[in-house]
């Protein structure tokens, strides 16, 4: 389904006029998929693997995210600074 408009503000969403085939005709207009990302929803995803779906609040220290149930665990442990202190590092002195 086409539809033939002129002077409509699209620029900002990315939306462009094609070459539309209207019997022998062919005016500048728009197809219904060009206007489909605009008008859906955004769709929110899990911030630990990027995939939609049933998301819960989650929130280790400082740190806030969406979260699958079985990210969270993941997401926790990516969250942990396991560092080993300088103090602590006794790698270079063992013999």
């Amino acid at each position: 389904m086409a539809l033939v408009a002129t002077g409509i503000g699209l620029k900002g969403f990315r939306i462009t006029p094609e070459n539309i085939r209207i019997g022998g005709k062919v005016p500048k207009g728009y197809y219904r998929r060009q206007f489909q990302e605009a008008w859906d929803p955004p769709v929110e995803r899990c911030d630990h693997c990027g995939q939609p779906g049933d998301l819960y609040p989650a929130a280790y220290g400082a740190a806030d995210a969406l979260l699958h149930p079985g990210c969270r665990d993941a997401w926790v442990a990516a969250q942990d600074d396991l560092s080993i202190p300088p103090y602590l590092d006794r790698r270079g002195a063992v013999a």
